[in-house]
């Protein structure tokens, strides 16, 4: 919707920062009156690095019903913690005819299988991913969907991956779970002081309140993005995310990052423990501020924020390092501040 909006007003930065926080103090105002705490939904909105994320796959060749997201989620949903907070995103496999080799082998190399199945095309699959999710969370609903004919595995989707890459590109968000309430998009022309179960589930029978708002805010706010590199055409994401605590726009991979020596004695001294899993206690602060800025324009930012007492602009993101001796990827939250004049942004924390 950005991108239109932009392209078609001919807006420049400065009209679409004011834009996106029109909207954004829009949406709080719906949120508000629908007794939602935005803050609260942080969670199921941003990558949590100590949390799984799962993809649950399910052939609709053994389900009989057409309806089978029906199918899939009358088990899911009685195994969800119902104070617990998760972003769901949902749709088919799908894939073009020079796909699909590639596909049957990511297939086959990602997914852990919990009854065999027979490949026809990628579109008989069905896939209900779900982020936020403790060891116990995933462990109960692999269990109940194991007796399930429909269920036949699972992809584990806390490290990059290709079919995590795949999914970011493919699958529709279909709701968050904010504890006990259900919030979905619903159409533009009705209003937001309607809440509409759009998707049809039955989440009353489960004890969940169902909310809507408008699409145009829903998506463009309350979407979970899964992690994947910010490839070529795709870089509006992150610009746009830069926008919206800037009129000035730099893109990362553009600006050098900046470790303050006092700031590297902080992280080894009180972040040793996360440091170390990293492999980065030994580091100067010139090979710290190396192994941040590969990283920095390869994953999406989060958490924007400007103070104007003290003119800040900072974001979160998430970085991923793989030292020989771990077993495996360790996430690593950093914050930055955004130093647009400077073409630099400088490390704040990182843990």
């Amino acid at each position: 919707m950005l991108e239109v909006m932009q392209s078609y007003f001919g807006l420049d930065r400065a009209q679409m920062l004011r834009e996106i926080n029109t909207s954004f103090s829009g949406l709080l105002e719906i949120l508000n009156v629908k007794r939602v705490d935005y803050v609260s939904l942080k969670n199921p909105l941003v990558p949590c690095p100590d949390r799984n994320e799962a993809a649950f796959i399910f052939d609709t060749t053994q389900i009989k019903s057409d309806w089978y997201g029906l199918e899939a989620f009358e088990r899911i949903l009685p195994e969800l913690d119902q104070n617990a907070t998760h972003s769901f995103l949902c749709g088919d496999l799908s894939g073009e005819t020079n796909m699909q080799d590639r596909l049957y082998d990511a297939f086959h190399q990602e997914v852990t299988l919990a009854r065999s199945c027979t490949w026809g095309h990628s579109s008989q699959f069905y896939i209900v991913y779900i982020n936020n999710l403790s060891d116990q969370m995933l462990s109960n609903i692999r269990n109940a969907l194991s007796q399930y004919v429909g269920y036949i595995g699972w992809v584990n989707c806390y490290a990059p991956s290709f079919l995590k890459t795949y999914f970011s590109l493919i699958l529709c968000n279909s709701f968050l779970k904010a504890k006990r309430i259900i919030i979905q998009g619903h159409e533009d022309d009705v209003e937001n002081t309607e809440d509409v179960n759009m998707v049809g589930y039955p989440f009353e029978k489960y004890g969940y309140t169902c909310k809507s708002l408008q699409s145009m805010y829903n998506d463009l706010f309350l979407h979970y993005k899964i992690e994947r590199g910010v490839y070529p055409g795709f870089e509006s994401d992150t610009l746009f995310s830069l926008n919206s605590i800037s009129s000035t726009v730099i893109p990362l991979d553009e600006c050098e990052v900046e470790v303050e020596e006092a700031k590297l004695r902080y992280l080894q001294e009180r972040k040793e423990g996360s440091m170390k899993k990293s492999g980065l206690l030994s580091l100067s602060r010139e090979e710290l501020q190396v192994k941040i800025r590969e990283r920095l324009a390869s994953n999406y930012i989060f958490n924007m924020a400007y103070t104007a007492e003290h003119e800040t602009m900072k974001f979160n993101t998430v970085l991923n390092f793989m030292p020989a001796e771990a077993e495996k990827l360790v996430k690593l939250t950093a914050s930055l501040e955004y130093k647009p004049s400077e073409n630099r942004v400088r490390l704040i924390t990182m843990f």
